[in-house]
């Protein structure tokens, strides 16, 4: 990525992303490095990444702001996903800093942390396994709450903390009746966390502990197949994944763009692979090992 400017880490951003290395080697992943990290324009970024779009949004998140890239190989739904690359926009960032009042280096920090949030959760090994299958898939309200948690833990200062909380989208007109649900969905400066918005799904984690939701990576990369209500669900709940699958909808719980690929068509749809719930108590627990549909054969191992 020689086109691309490499990132100048501060010595804080280094010391946090130290201790997010051992709070996940802690917790059974392997990080022996980190991502590639660059700070460029969104213009040049376009250049290396021709997918990437300009996109222009009511509300302002990080992804706006930077991204995490990664690389897709092969194609349909069994194609894998490869390691991306943590890319910060710098014009972006900057202009966002003249708009807002916020501090460049504090913005800079939280949009580190959220898309290192991405790469955390996509690729370093645990299990031996990475979030090889489906991490391209529409899962986004489980991903960003995934990245915006991570982020969150990050936070040591007053400006990164007021730089996420001006990130999080708020709520317009039914901020009362989430509040009546949950009296925790106040932000610093008062108003109501959109918890539908996929950046602001997180707040449905802040009770969680740190360990719970690593573990609920782990079992999320395995059970991939899942559509992105049912991942939340999951992340977001107390129930273990067999206690919130009904098998006998296991349809239900499936992503649509795995429901309508050739792969599962050509074995005759779902019927074998509910038979073969209904009859091995072992894969019952779809939450231990690679992915059920990998142990049907759909798919090869997960790569360690």
């Amino acid at each position: 990525m020689s086109g691309l400017t490499a990132y100048r880490f501060s010595a804080q951003e280094i010391d946090k992303m130290l201790w997010l290395k051992d709070l996940f080697e802690d917790n059974g992943f392997i990080v022996d490095r980190f991502p590639a990290v660059y700070y460029d324009t969104f213009e040049n970024a376009r250049k290396e990444f021709n997918h990437l779009e300009e996109t222009h949004e009511d509300t302002m998140n990080p992804d706006l702001l930077g991204v995490y890239v990664y690389g897709i190989d092969g194609s349909g739904k069994t194609a894998t996903s490869t390691e991306g690359v943590v890319i910060l926009f710098s014009d972006k960032i900057e202009n966002y800093s003249r708009r807002s009042g916020n501090v460049k280096g504090d913005i800079q920090y939280v949009v580190l942390m959220h898309e290192l949030g991405h790469w955390f959760s996509h690729w370093p090994c645990a299990d031996n396994t990475r979030w090889i299958y489906g991490f391209d898939f529409y899962n986004n309200r489980t991903k960003e709450a995934l990245a915006n948690i991570i982020a969150y833990w990050c936070l040591e200062t007053a400006g990164h903390k007021k730089v996420m909380s001006d990130l999080t989208p708020k709520c317009t007109n039914d901020g009362e009746f989430l509040h009546m649900i949950n009296k925790n969905l106040l932000t610093v400066n008062g108003q109501y966390v959109d918890i539908n918005n996929p950046y602001g799904a997180y707040y449905l984690l802040l009770q969680k502990d740190q360990k719970e939701i690593l573990d609920k990576i782990k079992v999320l990369r395995a059970a991939f197949y899942l559509d992105d209500q049912h991942m939340f669900d999951f992340l977001s709940g107390d129930d273990e994944l067999s206690e919130i699958l009904d098998v006998d909808k296991i349809e239900d719980y499936i992503d649509g763009a795995i429901l309508a690929s050739p792969e599962i068509c050509a074995r005759g749809g779902l019927n074998s692979i509910i038979d073969l719930f209904r009859e091995n108590e072992k894969y019952r627990d779809v939450f231990k090992g690679v992915s059920t549909l990998s142990q049907f054969g759909l798919f090869n191992e997960f790569d360690s």
